[in-house]
Protein backbone atom coordinates (compact mmCIF):
# COMPACT_ATOMS: atom_id res chain seq x y z
CA UNK A 1 0.00 0.00 0.00
CA UNK A 2 1.52 3.19 -0.97
CA UNK A 3 2.46 5.34 2.34
CA UNK A 4 1.30 9.35 2.16
CA UNK A 5 4.37 11.12 2.65
CA UNK A 6 5.66 13.99 0.49
CA UNK A 7 9.22 13.59 1.71
CA UNK A 8 9.49 10.08 1.57
CA UNK A 9 6.86 8.22 -0.65
CA UNK A 10 6.81 4.82 -1.12
CA UNK A 11 5.15 1.40 -0.47
CA UNK A 12 5.45 -0.02 3.15
CA UNK A 13 4.39 -3.50 4.04
CA UNK A 14 4.87 -4.75 7.63
CA UNK A 15 3.88 -7.48 9.88
CA UNK A 16 2.45 -7.43 13.31
CA UNK A 17 2.08 -10.71 15.81
CA UNK A 18 0.35 -10.57 19.23
CA UNK A 19 2.26 -13.10 21.60
CA UNK A 20 0.44 -12.25 24.54
CA UNK A 21 -2.56 -10.75 25.58
CA UNK A 22 -0.95 -6.77 26.07
CA UNK A 23 2.08 -7.35 23.75
CA UNK A 24 2.68 -7.08 20.36
CA UNK A 25 5.88 -6.54 17.96
CA UNK A 26 5.37 -5.62 14.35
CA UNK A 27 8.17 -5.42 12.05
CA UNK A 28 8.15 -3.33 8.72
CA UNK A 29 9.99 -2.34 5.38
CA UNK A 30 9.04 0.27 2.98
CA UNK A 31 10.50 0.74 -0.82
CA UNK A 32 10.63 4.69 -1.23
CA UNK A 33 10.23 5.59 -4.53
CA UNK A 34 9.36 8.65 -6.63
CA UNK A 35 6.74 6.52 -8.79
CA UNK A 36 3.66 7.22 -6.56
CA UNK A 37 2.30 9.63 -9.16
CA UNK A 38 0.03 11.43 -7.23
CA UNK A 39 2.98 12.08 -4.65
CA UNK A 40 5.67 12.64 -7.39
CA UNK A 41 3.46 15.02 -10.08
CA UNK A 42 4.46 18.29 -8.14
CA UNK A 43 8.54 17.48 -7.35
CA UNK A 44 9.49 18.27 -10.78
CA UNK A 45 12.96 19.30 -9.44
CA UNK A 46 13.73 16.14 -7.56
CA UNK A 47 14.42 12.80 -9.64
CA UNK A 48 15.69 9.26 -9.40
CA UNK A 49 14.64 9.32 -5.62
CA UNK A 50 14.89 5.91 -3.92
CA UNK A 51 15.87 3.93 -0.79
CA UNK A 52 14.14 2.09 2.13
CA UNK A 53 12.87 2.58 5.75
CA UNK A 54 13.02 -0.46 8.12
CA UNK A 55 11.21 -0.54 11.72
CA UNK A 56 10.28 -2.24 14.33
CA UNK A 57 8.04 -1.58 16.87
CA UNK A 58 7.09 -3.12 20.25
CA UNK A 59 3.13 -2.39 21.82
CA UNK A 60 2.00 -2.55 24.99
CA UNK A 61 -1.83 -2.94 24.91
CA UNK A 62 -4.12 -1.25 27.74
CA UNK A 63 -6.89 -3.79 29.44
CA UNK A 64 -9.98 -3.51 27.26
CA UNK A 65 -12.51 -1.12 28.87
CA UNK A 66 -14.73 -0.04 26.61
CA UNK A 67 -17.53 -1.98 24.25
CA UNK A 68 -16.04 -0.67 21.07
CA UNK A 69 -12.77 -2.88 21.02
CA UNK A 70 -10.29 -0.79 20.65
CA UNK A 71 -7.22 -1.37 21.57
CA UNK A 72 -5.21 1.36 23.01
CA UNK A 73 -1.29 1.00 23.23
CA UNK A 74 1.44 2.61 24.13
CA UNK A 75 4.48 2.14 21.49
CA UNK A 76 8.22 2.02 20.95
CA UNK A 77 9.46 2.46 18.08
CA UNK A 78 12.98 1.65 16.47
CA UNK A 79 14.09 2.70 12.42
CA UNK A 80 16.46 3.07 10.00
CA UNK A 81 16.11 5.38 6.75
CA UNK A 82 18.53 5.45 3.61
CA UNK A 83 17.11 7.67 0.94
CA UNK A 84 18.93 8.82 -2.58
CA UNK A 85 17.33 11.90 -4.42
CA UNK A 86 19.27 14.02 -7.77
CA UNK A 87 17.78 17.56 -7.89
CA UNK A 88 18.28 19.97 -10.40
CA UNK A 89 18.38 23.10 -7.89
CA UNK A 90 16.55 26.23 -9.50
CA UNK A 91 17.74 29.19 -8.64
CA UNK A 92 16.97 32.05 -11.28
CA UNK A 93 13.58 32.54 -8.89
CA UNK A 94 15.76 33.76 -6.02
CA UNK A 95 18.08 36.32 -8.01
CA UNK A 96 18.07 40.17 -7.52
CA UNK A 97 18.92 42.58 -9.60
CA UNK A 98 22.64 43.18 -10.42
CA UNK A 99 23.15 39.15 -9.14
CA UNK A 100 25.49 36.81 -10.67
CA UNK A 101 24.02 34.02 -12.93
CA UNK A 102 24.04 31.01 -10.95
CA UNK A 103 25.60 28.25 -11.20
CA UNK A 104 23.51 25.41 -12.96
CA UNK A 105 24.29 21.46 -12.55
CA UNK A 106 22.71 19.05 -10.43
CA UNK A 107 22.82 18.07 -6.62
CA UNK A 108 22.88 14.08 -5.48
CA UNK A 109 21.63 13.67 -1.57
CA UNK A 110 22.22 11.23 0.62
CA UNK A 111 20.38 10.75 3.98
CA UNK A 112 20.96 8.04 6.87
CA UNK A 113 18.88 8.50 9.25
CA UNK A 114 18.38 6.81 12.39
CA UNK A 115 14.87 6.81 14.82
CA UNK A 116 13.23 6.25 17.62
CA UNK A 117 9.98 7.46 18.86
CA UNK A 118 7.73 7.03 21.93
CA UNK A 119 3.99 6.47 20.22
CA UNK A 120 0.18 6.42 21.95
CA UNK A 121 -2.43 5.04 19.68
CA UNK A 122 -4.99 2.64 19.38
CA UNK A 123 -6.42 -0.04 16.84
CA UNK A 124 -9.68 0.27 15.92
CA UNK A 125 -11.74 -2.63 14.18
CA UNK A 126 -13.60 -1.25 10.86
CA UNK A 127 -15.00 -4.40 9.53
CA UNK A 128 -14.41 -8.02 9.21
CA UNK A 129 -10.73 -8.57 9.73
CA UNK A 130 -9.36 -5.65 8.56
CA UNK A 131 -8.89 -2.82 11.59
CA UNK A 132 -7.33 0.91 11.71
CA UNK A 133 -4.09 1.77 13.44
CA UNK A 134 -3.86 5.22 14.10
CA UNK A 135 -0.75 6.82 16.66
CA UNK A 136 1.29 9.63 17.32
CA UNK A 137 4.31 10.74 19.59
CA UNK A 138 7.30 12.21 19.38
CA UNK A 139 11.04 11.07 19.81
CA UNK A 140 14.60 11.62 18.66
CA UNK A 141 16.78 10.61 15.15
CA UNK A 142 20.37 11.17 14.21
CA UNK A 143 20.76 12.69 10.73
CA UNK A 144 23.49 12.41 8.63
CA UNK A 145 23.47 13.86 5.23
CA UNK A 146 25.84 14.12 2.63
CA UNK A 147 25.61 15.98 -0.97
CA UNK A 148 27.83 15.63 -4.32
CA UNK A 149 27.51 18.48 -6.80
CA UNK A 150 28.17 18.18 -10.55
CA UNK A 151 29.38 21.59 -10.57
CA UNK A 152 31.38 22.71 -6.82
CA UNK A 153 30.59 26.15 -7.37
CA UNK A 154 26.33 25.28 -6.79
CA UNK A 155 27.31 24.74 -3.14
CA UNK A 156 28.27 28.21 -2.49
CA UNK A 157 25.06 29.92 -4.64
CA UNK A 158 22.61 26.85 -2.71
CA UNK A 159 24.01 27.69 0.91
CA UNK A 160 23.69 31.85 0.06
CA UNK A 161 19.84 31.49 -1.50
CA UNK A 162 18.59 28.26 1.17
CA UNK A 163 17.03 29.98 4.07
CA UNK A 164 16.22 26.17 5.26
CA UNK A 165 19.50 24.62 5.11
CA UNK A 166 18.49 21.82 3.09
CA UNK A 167 21.36 21.26 0.76
CA UNK A 168 24.51 21.88 3.91
CA UNK A 169 25.26 18.58 4.66
CA UNK A 170 24.58 17.58 8.04
CA UNK A 171 25.60 15.51 11.11
CA UNK A 172 23.03 15.61 13.91
CA UNK A 173 20.66 14.68 16.48
CA UNK A 174 17.45 15.99 16.29
CA UNK A 175 13.87 15.81 17.85
CA UNK A 176 10.88 14.39 15.65
CA UNK A 177 7.44 14.06 15.93
CA UNK A 178 5.14 11.32 14.01
CA UNK A 179 1.55 10.47 13.34
CA UNK A 180 1.04 7.14 11.41
CA UNK A 181 -2.41 5.76 10.40
CA UNK A 182 -2.10 2.56 8.64
CA UNK A 183 -4.55 -0.68 7.70
CA UNK A 184 -3.99 -4.19 8.47
CA UNK A 185 -5.80 -7.23 8.31
CA UNK A 186 -5.89 -9.88 11.14
CA UNK A 187 -5.75 -13.57 11.00
CA UNK A 188 -7.12 -16.10 13.00
CA UNK A 189 -9.26 -13.56 15.31
CA UNK A 190 -13.18 -13.64 15.59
Amino acid sequence: MPQIDPVNPGYEFGYEFQYAKRWASQVSYAWLTDEIPALSNNRSDYYRFKGRRIGFEQKFFFPETRSLHVHEYFGLELGHLEAHTVSDPVLKELLQPGDVQPPIGWMSTDRYTFFINFKFGGEFPLFRHFLLDMSAGAGIKYRDVTNTFSNPQMRDALIKWDIFNRYNPVKEWTGTMTFNMKIGYMFGRN
